[in-house]
């Protein structure tokens, strides 16, 4: 999934971080894309090869981690549940 590329620093993009944190929804709770107790970093640079995880909450006090990464600088995006 390619997600959105922000920022104004040319030099810097950074992924769109609603978008981020939709497609890690997705790929744990089978495509119910809601935010809701989703956790990924923030300012995750649109760089190929850089790699980062999200917490994805399914009930209270537990959670599933998404391995993610950035498979081109156009902000193409790699997720995986392992």
């Amino acid at each position: 999934m390619t997600v959105k590329v922000v920022g104004t620093h040319p030099q810097r993009p950074r992924l769109d971080q609603e978008a981020v944190e939709r497609q890690a929804s997705a790929t744990v709770r089978s495509g119910k894309t809601s935010r809701d107790g989703v956790v990924c970093p923030t300012a995750i640079e649109a760089k190929k090869g850089n790699k980062f995880e999200c917490d994805v909450y399914v009930a209270p006090g537990q959670s599933e981690m998404v391995k993610a990464e950035v498979v081109d600088d156009q902000g193409m995006v790699s997720m995986s549940n392992p």
